[in-house]
């Protein structure tokens, strides 16, 4: 039987781990970090609190220099690389 290396890669919302990313700061600024891990959340409808209604949403842990921020995959874009 041939043995071959299979590696998984973990998808948070669209992204990986390694992928680099803008995240919203401030109003009307960004700043571009890297995703080192994430997380799938359950998170109830707000205003639905006694229903069982629940959506998944995912966070991403996004690394900038020796800072860490959590911040959900929705308000991020991956940054691609342009060659001119």
């Amino acid at each position: 039987m041939k043995q071959e290396n299979i590696t998984f890669k973990l998808n948070y919302g669209g992204f990986s781990v390694g992928d680099k990313v803008y995240y919203p700061t401030f109003r009307n600024e960004y700043s571009l970090g890297v995703v080192v891990a994430g997380k799938i959340e359950r998170r109830r409808y707000p205003g639905l609190s006694l229903l069982p209604f629940t959506y998944k949403t995912a966070i991403l842990v996004i690394k900038v220099g020796n800072h860490y921020f959590e911040k959900p995959a929705h308000k991020c874009y991956k940054a691609t690389e342009c060659e001119d």
